[in-house]
């Protein structure tokens, strides 16, 4: 314990101070009872005091935030996230009447209106699983590469492209309307999915996350019980509807060109990997020789 490292010098002298008074003057029963009960008394005084310093310092600060609800964590955090210039971008016109509202040589009238805002879905996405990753690491929440993948996936079937789904901020300055912020209307119900996926085991995950985008889930999703990632040959994947693959945006492909999770969902079969789910993620990384899958079984 760090109090008893902080005091060992002291600890130390009494012991020897102890021994030589006992061994020469051959302590009595009654008398080495009451230095141990002094000993007691002198060690919880020095542990509270340790313990109180710290709470003071702020040092105890990561015991206490352990303890906190961590569904009320990734909901103040996501409530406060500022989307301005991290994939929202604002426009809007700002109107001034300086002689009537008596300005100087500097505006301080200005009023914000028509505001419209355009949103870059993929900066927003990254945005959020940079800060919810992080806070769940600064509390030690285990977060294995199948969960990440997951709450990758919930974030891509929340339509975070939808500019209705954010509201902008705004009030006066000391040179009239400005911009506070861009924030997320949806945070709650998002963070509720984010949880359910953190507690439940992985193949529940994936069958959650499956039926969130789908509505459904096939026979062989429905009979899996178990799921794990694995590093293959890219030319051992197995596109098993061409028809979907044929029509496959080509912006979403591009858009996967460096992603860094498992490229998608497979179930293994006669030597081959047959895709569930992941097609734009296959067709962006079908140059690499080896990639990372999730394999359902």
């Amino acid at each position: 314990m760090r109090f008893l490292n902080k005091y060992k010098f002291l600890f130390s002298l009494l012991m020897v101070l102890f021994i030589v008074f006992g061994i020469n003057f051959n302590i009595s029963g009654i008398l080495f009872l009451l230095f141990v009960f002094w000993l007691g008394l002198l060690t919880t005084w020095l542990f509270t005091r340790s313990i109180f310093k710290d709470i003071g310092n702020g040092k105890m600060a990561k015991k206490v935030i352990k303890k906190l609800d961590i569904e009320n964590l990734l909901i103040k955090i996501i409530r406060e996230m500022d989307f301005q210039y991290f994939g929202v971008n604002v426009e809007y016109d700002y109107i001034r009447n300086c002689i009537e509202e008596g300005c100087d040589t500097i505006c301080r009238c200005g009023k914000i209106k028509d505001i419209e805002i355009s949103v870059d879905r993929i900066k927003v996405i990254e945005y959020l699983m940079e800060k919810i990753i992080s806070c769940l690491k600064r509390n030690n929440v285990v977060c294995k590469e199948i969960t990440e993948y997951c709450i990758e996936r919930i974030l891509k079937n929340y339509n975070l492209g939808n500019r209705d789904i954010y509201y902008v901020d705004c009030g006066g300055g000391y040179y009239g309307e400005e911009i506070y912020g861009v924030f997320l209307d949806i945070y709650e119900e998002l963070v509720k999915d984010i949880c359910l996926v953190l507690k439940n085991e992985p193949i529940d995950s994936i069958k959650f996350i499956l039926e969130k985008e789908y509505g459904y889930l096939t026979e062989v999703v429905k009979n899996s019980n178990n799921c794990c990632i694995e590093e293959v040959n890219i030319k051992d994947l197995v596109v098993s509807n061409t028809d979907h693959y044929v029509k496959l945006d080509k912006n979403t492909i591009d858009s996967y060109k460096n992603y860094k999770l498992p490229i998608g969902i497979y179930v293994k079969g006669y030597n081959k990997y047959r895709i569930i789910d992941g097609y734009h993620r296959y067709q962006a990384n079908i140059n690499k020789e080896i990639c990372k899958i999730i394999v359902i079984e």
